[in-house]
Order: C-alpha cells, then structure tokens, then sequence
C-alpha cells in the first residue's frame, strides 16, 4: 500500500489516480529501496490501466522531496527518472531559498496538468 495518492475525479467520478507517494522520516529510512520499487510498480500499473503517457511520483525523505517520472517508451519499455529533489524549509531563514525552486515547482505542476 502507498503511503500518497491523489486521485482525479471527473462529474464526481473517479477517473484516474494522478500522483503516488512515499513518506519518511530522516530517522526512518530502512525501506527506502523497497519504497521506490513500490512506486515504480504502481505508477507503471497506474500507465497501463489508465492508459496514460506519463505518470509522476514522489518519495519524501525527511525534509528532501525527490519527483520521478515515469513513460513507456516503447512496449514493455518504462523509463523511470528522477526529475527534481527539492528541500523542504524548517525554519524561517531558510523560506527564501525556496523561492529559488519556484521554476522547478512551476514545471512540475505544468508537466502534471497539461
């Protein structure tokens, strides 16, 4: 079971999951490779039920958000990619830089919407 989805609904029916997620903490990170498999599982189970071109996922690590894609290039071809890592800010201080990843949070949004 993922630990994140976001599900897309359509005149209030479902239509397709559009976001998986892993979460853990910094202090919890033992599964972090059995996470990402499932994540790659999923998102390639949510391509061929869906029917979808592109599918995105996410694994939080503590305050480090790491964005993976994943496509069929070709049959039976899936291409799983980490997209961006962004740090999430814990103290004030640290909230400007977050402006520095506003271009990459833009994309991202862009790529998932469009």
């Amino acid at each position: 079971r993922l630990d994140y989805a976001c599900d897309k609904y359509e005149n209030r029916e479902h239509d397709c999951s559009a976001v998986y997620g892993e979460i853990k903490t910094k202090e919890n990170t033992s599964s972090l490779n059995q996470d990402l498999y499932r994540l790659a599982y999923y998102t390639e189970n949510a391509i061929d039920i869906y029917n979808l071109e592109m599918f995105l996922s996410f694994q939080a690590i503590g305050t480090h958000v790491h964005s993976y894609s994943m496509t069929l290039q070709h049959e039976s071809a899936y291409v799983f990619m980490n997209i961006a890592t962004l740090k999430v800010p814990t103290q004030r201080a640290d909230l400007k830089n977050i402006l520095l990843e506003l271009d990459t949070i833009t994309q991202l949004a862009h790529d998932t919407v469009c």
